[in-house]
């Protein structure tokens, strides 16, 4: 048999490999982690003792957080994948952060001016979801960065950004359980601050830890 009629007759028995959708294992991921992110809050922080009576706030602190997951998680789907396009999907996330910033500063500018910087900062210091979100968005990343790895991303400081929002944003759904704080302009400011900082920490570190 000759060589071409030999390849010819392998490639007729060739079929299609099924590919197989990637948004179950991104949800087992991001369940997984957000499972883990709230016995944090519950074994280690703590739910607010008063949460019956700031059940409208802690509800407003989670939908922000939700909304934030529902703007991330898209992106984090796209660039899960090797050579995809985003700049349609980054729209949503500019227009949550310029909401949040001018909702922020129209609560400031509601304030007296002597409480305004109570009312931004929560007392003073770095605020506190600064601090705890980027935890609780820990292991949400570990196990995002677990599952992108094998989907062979190609745009893997992007990628890493999308991981290192979409993480603190179920982070922060998590953290609005326990988060005492419940003045405006501080959750709007710093909710999605924090998420920005993870964005960030991701994008740097996602060129190393995405590498495939």
């Amino acid at each position: 048999m000759k060589t071409d009629n030999l390849i010819d007759a392998l490639a007729q028995d060739l079929a299609p490999t099924p590919s197989r959708p990637i948004w179950p294992r991104l949800l087992l991921a991001s369940l997984v982690g957000a499972a883990l992110a709230t016995a944090i809050v519950v074994f280690g922080y703590g739910i607010r003792t008063d949460f019956g009576a700031a059940i409208n706030a802690v509800l407003a602190k989670t939908a922000l957080s939700l909304a934030a997951v529902l703007i991330a998680a898209p992106l984090a789907y796209k660039l899960a994948r090797p050579n995809t396009g985003i700049r349609s999907w980054l729209w949503p996330a500019f227009g949550l952060v310029v909401a949040s910033f001018s909702v922020a500063a129209f609560a400031l500018a509601q304030t007296a001016p002597d409480a305004r910087l109570s009312a931004w900062l929560a007392g003073g210091g770095l605020p506190e979801c600064l601090k705890r979100i980027p935890v609780l968005a820990a292991p949400v990343a570990i196990a995002l960065i677990f599952v992108v790895r094998g989907l062979s991303p190609t745009r893997l400081t992007l990628a890493g950004a999308a991981i290192g929002g979409l993480s603190a944003a179920v982070g922060a759904v998590a953290y609005s359980l326990f988060c005492p704080i419940d003045s405006v302009a501080y959750v709007a400011t710093w909710y999605v601050a924090a998420i920005l900082l993870c964005a960030g920490i991701g994008a740097v570190l996602g060129r190393w830890l995405l590498r495939w």
